[in-house]
């Protein structure tokens, strides 16, 4: 079955879910899981499902989400959404269109606290949106005001879209470049470097976290040789394990793989055969 027609039952399975009333955390969850079932097959599609939903929210900069989200509770709660719009009203009430350069600030206030556009705009539609009515204000331009002032929360940081961004992107290209040189000077002092031990956020699967650290390892100028070394004979050498030899009459372990590993290293995910103890696996 190829990926397109997989990918169209997976999205027919989603409107499905969708049309029948489910919800929409356990319709994505149910249509991804099934759309990977079809693709790599049952068994590594619930290995998945037990492994990548934890690893994801286990990640510890996800734990200010919760803790902006309790915030803005707390702040709402004990009156301060309500003192906010107050004091700002008193500063800028008296202006023209007062109370809707009252609301601008006061979600910028409330903003920093929460951190969230979407909240920040439904607290002030609660709390400034009557006034404005009773004022005579026009619904475009009340209503305008808020939800106008609630993305407020994502520009002032810290907000939960910002730390989004910045786990995405992981750093600036600056910063990549400082890493890979430094990397390079500990090698060539006499570093010694494993590759693997750990997967690399950002990456589901194994096999990509470790091409990805070796294309890193081959960006700070080591050769494909020395990459490979550090990925299989370092390793071996950093749990004790026999490195073994090449000689005439010993049993091998071998992974042949379909490609040149010396154009790229994605060619490792096309193997060949595997070869333990000079048994073929595959």
């Amino acid at each position: 079955m190829s990926p397109t027609v997989i990918g169209l039952i997976g999205v027919g399975i989603m409107l499905i879910f969708l049309f029948s009333g489910m919800s929409l955390s356990f319709t994505f969850a149910l249509s991804g899981l099934i759309g990977i079932a079809l693709i790599v097959g049952p068994a590594k599609a619930m290995n998945y499902l037990c492994t990548i939903p934890f690893t994801k929210a286990a990640t510890y900069t996800f734990i200010v989400m919760p803790l902006f989200t309790l915030m803005g509770n707390l702040a709402f709660d004990g009156g301060l959404t309500t003192d906010a719009y107050n004091s700002a009203r008193k500063w800028f009430g008296h202006t023209h269109g007062g109370l809707a350069v009252t609301t601008s600030v006061a979600c910028g206030l409330f903003g920093a606290i929460c951190g969230s556009g979407s909240i920040t705009a439904l607290m002030f539609t609660k709390i400034s949106w009557p006034e404005m009515k009773k004022a005579g204000y026009d619904p475009a331009l009340g209503l305008g005001a808020v939800v106008g002032s609630g993305p407020l929360a994502i520009l002032i940081p810290p907000s939960i879209p910002l730390i989004m961004y910045g786990m995405n992107t992981s750093g600036s290209e600056t910063d990549e470049n400082i890493k890979i040189e430094n990397l390079k000077k500990f090698y060539e002092a006499g570093g010694f470097i494993t590759v693997g031990t750990d997967k690399m956020r950002g990456y589901d699967s194994s096999i990509d976290s470790l091409i990805a650290e070796m294309q890193i390892l081959a960006k700070a100028g080591l050769s494909v040789q020395e990459v490979i070394s550090c990925t299989t004979y370092n390793n071996a050498q950093a749990i004790f394990q026999d490195t073994g030899a090449i000689e005439e009459g010993l049993q091998a372990d071998l992974i042949a793989v379909q490609g040149d590993v010396d154009e790229s290293f994605e060619s490792l995910k096309e193997l060949y055969f595997i070869m333990n103890d000079g048994a073929l696996i595959k």
